[in-house]
């Protein structure tokens, strides 16, 4: 069974702008389910204007390799204040929770905390690296 697996806004942007990086890795590996939500294509449509990329390429990766999982509007953000230090966060941590995900994946560990995440929601926070090198030692990559 394909490990369900939460990105990060910053993942996904990662992926946007490298073609070789781990980011790329894991939105192209067929070994995943990979998801995102709404309140993020907000914030990644802002930063790919800001940094001058094809808004294309989003709808196209999009399209291609992220299930979207919505969150009922009477979801309580506010339950997930124990797992990150960043309130903007709140709605990752729902939508990975949500999206049942083994994984979050971030480049931005520090806003996290990856032993609460895992004792009460059961996901396993990492980098994209992590990922991949968890894949590798569980033998799906």
């Amino acid at each position: 069974m394909k490990p369900r697996v939460y990105l990060d806004s910053d993942v996904i942007i990662s992926a946007l702008i490298s073609q070789t990086g781990a980011a790329h890795l894991i939105i192209q590996s067929p070994q995943l389910i990979r998801y995102h939500s709404p309140s993020q294509v907000q914030e990644i449509s802002q930063v790919i204007k800001r940094l001058h990329l094809n808004p294309q390429n989003f709808s196209l990766l999009s399209r291609q390799n992220l299930k979207l999982i919505k969150l009922p509007l009477t979801t309580p953000l506010s339950q997930y204040a124990p797992y990150t230090t960043d309130v903007f966060d709140r709605p990752i941590v729902a939508g990975a929770h949500k999206a049942k995900a083994r994984f979050l994946v971030t480049y931005n560990r520090k806003h996290y905390s990856a032993e609460a995440l895992k004792r009460d929601l059961g996901i396993t926070l990492l980098s994209p690296g992590q990922l991949l090198q968890n894949l590798r030692n569980l033998k799906l990559n």
